[in-house]
């Protein structure tokens, strides 16, 4: 193993564990609320408001922190946001009031921003593209492995020991796995002595010089950019629309048993886990079968077959199911949409970061993701209404539509420019 390859491995793993780790920090409030509840006597408006705290303050944060991460070391960016995370942490677990503790979570939703812009800076440095989508859902995957080892260690840690020691002990370990990464992750390869991954067996273009002069004017020129954009918006309506109303839709319209409509939610879960390591897998073999071109993306193909096996899986389940038909077609709609949903919400990521100047990869991240919150805000109280005063067919109705404006963006998108942040070229005599 050569010293690339070593010390890309350990970048690797110390990216996993610190993102893991701050995902535990994220929802240890949310893991240990029956103990919050049983030792601290808290209602369930409090709870709202230390809950909602840390949504609104990371909405922003996941924003501000992708355009800040294009100023700063991803190593150094990295480690203080895992040590603030820990600090506020054992701040919350010192705390008695309800609002210092609905102010310090909403500092944490704060210093949560600093997680994941460091980690796709790394990435873009150290992955090619033939293998970025795979290592991104990779990486992505420690948020589930921490949700699913995190609510069984916390609430079973806190019936011995209660709450509050165990909240310090997660703070801890944040503040130590910051140690980690500020000791031994490397910035880029050329930190190690290697040349940048870009020019690496080849000569530095003309097009690739100018891309590093590239400004947040030439990102903000990019018309794809702004197509990418509401293609991130439409996945992740889809995403949470199904993630959090498919369960209701299915007891109050359709007339299922709550054993059915929470069954839909764990099909769709799985399906979700499975989609976005899959579509990062698929997807770089495809950018490694396909040769270099100007237009569209190998990966597209992929997103354009997803989307409509999602489409048809939304169709059948709006129009074509009843308590009385089976219930197996309908876990496996579940799944399909949850497979294709996420699996699209991970590429939209790959697809901003790969096509964009090293140095300007936080921002144009940040800028897509943003319309990403805006879609998961619209996946929440705007479908809510609509079926307060229709009923959930409509608002399924609408996520529908917005799955077949994802088709169509994406057909255009194979016609146009992928590149994001490029200089006008000028001409010369």
């Amino acid at each position: 193993m050569n010293s690339y390859t070593l010390w890309r491995n350990i970048n690797f793993c110390l990216m996993f564990i610190s993102y893991a780790t701050l995902f535990l920090c994220r929802k240890s409030f949310s893991y240990l609320i029956p103990a919050i509840i049983a030792e601290e006597n808290l209602e369930k408006s409090q709870l709202g408001i230390i809950s909602s705290s840390l949504v609104v303050a990371y909405c922003f944060s996941k924003f501000s922190c992708g355009i800040l991460s294009d100023k700063v070391q991803p190593r150094i960016f990295l480690t203080v946001g895992l040590i603030a995370v820990g600090l506020l942490n054992i701040q919350f677990a010192c705390s008695y009031s309800v609002p210092v503790f609905a102010f310090t979570w909403f500092l944490n939703g704060l210093a949560q921003g600093c997680g994941w812009p460091p980690c796709t800076k790394l990435l873009k440095q150290w992955y090619h593209p033939t293998e970025l989508g795979t290592w991104w859902a990779i990486l992505s995957s420690s948020s589930n492995l921490a949700g699913v080892l995190g609510p069984l260690l916390l609430s079973g840690a806190a019936y011995q020991y209660g709450w509050r020691p165990v909240m310090m002990a997660t703070g801890s370990i944040c503040i130590l796995s910051s140690a980690l990464a500020y000791t031994f992750i490397k910035n880029s390869p050329q930190e190690i002595g290697e040349k940048p991954l870009e020019i690496n067996g080849k000569q530095t273009t003309k097009s690739e010089n100018n891309d590093k002069k590239a400004t947040m004017k030439d990102v903000l020129r990019s018309p794809f950019l702004y197509i990418i954009s509401v293609i991130f918006a439409c996945s992740t309506v889809q995403a949470g629309a199904y993630h959090d109303w498919a369960q209701l839709f299915l007891i109050q319209d359709k007339g299922f048993s709550s054993t059915v409509g929470s069954g839909f939610t764990s099909a769709f879960n799985i399906g979700g886990t499975i989609g976005c390591m899959a579509s990062g897998y698929i997807t770089d073999k495809l950018v490694a079968m396909s040769a270099q071109r100007r237009l569209g993306s190998p990966r597209f193909p992929y997103l354009v077959l997803t989307s409509l096996c999602c489409f048809f899986s939304q169709y059948y389940m709006l129009r074509f199911t009843t308590p009385e038909t089976s219930k197996l077609p309908l876990l496996v709609s579940a799944f399909i949409i949850g497979y294709c949903s996420y699996g699209a919400i991970s590429l939209n990521g790959v697809l901003v970061v790969e096509n964009s100047p090293v140095h300007l990869s936080g921002t144009s991240h940040a800028l897509g993701a943003l319309a990403g919150n805006v879609g998961q805000v619209i996946a929440g109280f705007p479908l809510s209404y609509v079926s307060s005063l229709y009923d959930w067919s409509v608002s399924f109705s609408l996520v529908l539509a917005a799955n077949i404006l994802h088709v169509l963006l994406l057909l255009v998108s194979t016609r146009i420019s992928l590149v994001i942040g490029a200089q006008p070229s000028k001409k010369t005599d």
